[in-house]
């Protein structure tokens, strides 16, 4: 019974290790743009959004503070400031 009790402990921790690690937040990069969403290590890692210098606004998934690219399965969709599509 204590073997079983310990393995849902551990199992616990785990579960909540994972779930800690990811938090909503803002970024700036470096060119002055800033992102809104998931976060992981304080970098973007999920869903977010990204408001561009000029207007442009990227909305999608990131990982490892990348716009991920559609052959991943994941899009992302751009809108652009001046209304162009």
């Amino acid at each position: 019974m204590k073997k079983y009790a310990y393995i849902l402990l551990i199992l616990a921790s785990v579960s909540t290790m994972a779930t800690a690690q990811i938090k909503i937040g803002n970024y700036s990069f470096k060119d002055g743009s800033e992102y809104t969403g998931e976060l992981k290590g304080r970098k973007p890692n999920g869903k977010g959004k990204t408001v561009f210098k000029n207007g442009d606004i990227y909305e999608g998934q990131y990982i490892h503070r990348r716009r991920c690219p559609r052959q991943s399965g994941r899009t992302g969709r751009v809108r652009y400031g001046d209304g162009v599509c």
